[in-house]
């Protein structure tokens, strides 16, 4: 029953952090992603200093 129970708490415990890590990774390259368009509006004189 302990181990049984050991086991399922490591899978959890794996799940949640892969599912952290993918969910971070996603979050950085949207913001990545954002940075990236802003400087080339800025530079093409379409963001916000327009």
């Amino acid at each position: 029953m302990a181990v049984t129970l050991l086991v399922t708490m490591v899978m959890a415990i794996s799940f949640v952090t892969a599912v952290i890590l993918v969910m971070t990774r996603a979050i950085a390259h949207v913001v990545v992603v954002i940075v990236i368009l802003n400087l080339h509006l800025d530079a093409h004189g379409i963001g916000k200093n327009a």
